[in-house]
């Protein structure tokens, strides 16, 4: 299976991907490791484009691969490479809410990834976000056009009952 998971961020695309991952033995790519240097000394610094694309082509390669992110021009080849694309559709507001949780989490150290950020970096995602949703948005409109088997996760109970369909 080749699933794609995409949704803006704070949408919860990681914690659902570890889940199906766990349920079915399959290993995450999480976009943002591929796109950034995540790391103390380097945080913010996006990875070159070579470099990039040549870990994504890596993960393409599989037989079988879970993707998660919320990039929706570069990594193209796995959107149309993908048995599945899930959308997770979470409302403006909540999303908000749940990013500036995950940096006071962060800041706190309760937070188990090695990123860091600060003030800047936290309303340039926001800032981020609000365009990045109507990329996404324009993407799904034209995955829906196409009839690719999409799927539309809202809310916890979309979240169980496609993990139930897929886990079997």
């Amino acid at each position: 299976m080749k699933l794609f998971i995409i949704g803006a961020a704070g949408s919860g695309k990681t914690t659902l991907a570890k889940r199906i991952g766990l349920n079915l033995g399959m290993e995450i790519t999480n976009l943002d490791d591929l796109f950034w240097v995540n790391n103390g000394k380097n945080y913010g610094v996006k990875r070159p484009a070579p470099e990039r694309d040549a870990l994504l082509e890596s993960v393409l390669a599989r037989e079988s691969w879970i993707i998660e992110g919320a990039y929706v021009e570069w990594p193209r080849q796995g959107i149309e490479e993908a048995d599945i694309i899930l959308y997770l559709d979470i409302g403006l507001r909540e999303l908000r809410k749940r990013i500036i949780m995950r940096f006071i989490r962060r800041k706190l150290g309760k937070d188990r990834e090695n990123k860091i950020g600060n003030l800047r970096s936290l309303t340039d995602l926001l800032a981020w976000n609000r365009k990045q949703i109507v990329k996404i948005s324009a993407c799904i409109g034209r995955l829906h056009a196409e009839g690719r088997n999409l799927r539309i996760v809202r809310n916890e109970k979309d979240a169980e009952s496609f993990i139930a369909e897929i886990v079997g």
